[in-house]
């Protein structure tokens, strides 16, 4: 995810990380990552960061810009990038697999969720059924969205309202909302394309097993 990064740390995350009680070591997983300053910043936590991009180009220029040379090895369809504090994948966020996300402590997704559209094979629905097959239970997400009027702006990022989040995410998730801000002055490229509110959404989510469903009964519409 390139196309729209940050010039610094989301201050989300540097306001809210400790709620994901990470221990110095831990794992975090970035999903579409692209160049993100955020995950310098995780690594400069003490933690591990593991991300996923498509774009190679984005990979490169992060570690460029780290100071890292990175070794690189094909691992299934994706192309594992490694030096440092830092495994990023290349390739398909739905083509991974459970093991190359072991141990992951936590799930940082400023970015993900609103690339995606609702619908279709790489949409936010089949976005969150593979969250929930490569994560087991007492994974925690600190998870930012961004809720607009969608018809005066076409995404991405995409418009997630609160309403959709909770729909789709506490059939397994606790879900607790840690704030939500208007920052429409401060994101002037969205005003000029004619957005009248722009709210950042921010959730902290823990993923546990029901003991009265299975997958099939996830809900499929919203």
């Amino acid at each position: 995810m390139t196309g729209w990064q940050q010039a610094d740390v989301h201050p989300s995350l540097i306001e809210f990380l400790s709620r994901l009680e990470c221990a110095r070591g831990d794992r975090v997983f970035v999903p579409l990552c692209g160049r993100s300053l955020d995950m310098v910043w995780l690594a400069k936590q003490g933690l591990s960061v593991i991300g996923c991009e498509i774009s190679g180009k984005a990979i490169k220029d992060f570690f460029s810009a780290v100071g890292l040379q990175p070794r690189k090895q094909a691992d299934s369809k994706l192309i594992a990038w490694q030096a440092g504090p830092y495994t990023l994948y290349e390739g398909d966020f739905f083509a991974m697999t459970p093991d190359q996300v072991e141990e992951i402590t936590a799930i940082y997704d400023r970015g993900a969720l609103v690339a995606l559209p609702k619908e279709g094979q790489r949409g936010r629905k089949a976005y969150m059924h593979q969250i929930r097959t490569l994560f087991g239970t007492g994974t925690k997400t600190l998870l930012i969205t961004l809720d607009y009027d969608q018809s005066l702006m076409n995404g991405p990022p995409y418009s997630v309202n609160y309403e959709e989040v909770v729909w789709q995410y506490s059939f397994d998730h606790i879900i607790e909302f840690l704030s939500d801000t208007d920052i429409l002055e401060q994101e002037q490229r969205f005003k000029q394309q004619g957005l009248t509110q722009l709210t950042e959404w921010v959730y902290l989510m823990i993923r546990y097993e029901p003991v009265y469903a299975r997958f099939s009964d996830i809900p499929t519409e919203f």
